[in-house]
């Protein structure tokens, strides 16, 4: 719970920066601007719903007992968020180096460098991405039945004991 609760603040707050920040940046004057803040975004919510995900975690133990069958849905889920979350940010990150790049280009002609400004953004931008890692790290670790509990299945005639 922990660390769903201090990744969906760290999300949210991540979210709000790249959609403030984003339109201040040197190159806000370039028409892709919007499609990076939007897949920045895009990203920040797929870490959101990653938290989620995570956070519902407990429902999945009752009585001590794991459900297997839901642990391993959200662990996939997990998976998929982070992919998610990978692809948006790699997207938003290739449009902003492209945006610095052809900066000369567009309506005021004046030439942006890699600064701190960018490069800060640049580190914005994988937030999402390494928060969303370790809700897949957690929640793999979490939501996977232990070696101890299998072999008492095993041994019980359960589940692999042929």
């Amino acid at each position: 719970m922990l660390v769903g609760l201090v990744s969906l603040v760290l999300g949210l707050a991540a979210l709000v920066l790249i959609a403030v920040l984003g339109h201040r940046l040197p190159t806000s004057y370039n028409p892709t601007t919007t499609v990076m803040v939007g897949m920045g975004g895009i990203s920040a919510f797929f870490q959101v719903f990653s938290c989620v995900t995570l956070l519902t975690a407990r429902s999945y133990v009752t009585d001590g007992h794991l459900d297997v069958p839901s642990a391993t849905r959200a662990r996939r889920l997990l998976v998929v968020f982070w992919s998610g979350t990978v692809a948006t940010t790699v997207i938003s990150c290739w449009v902003l180096v492209k945006a610095v790049e052809s900066s000369g280009n567009f309506s005021r002609g004046e030439r942006v460098e890699f600064g701190p400004p960018v490069v800060g953004y640049l580190v914005l931008l994988a937030v999402p991405c390494a928060l969303a890692l370790c809700n897949l790290l957690v929640g793999r670790w979490l939501l996977r039945p232990s070696a101890r509990t299998l072999r008492g299945y095993a041994d019980e005639g359960g589940v692999g004991a042929r």
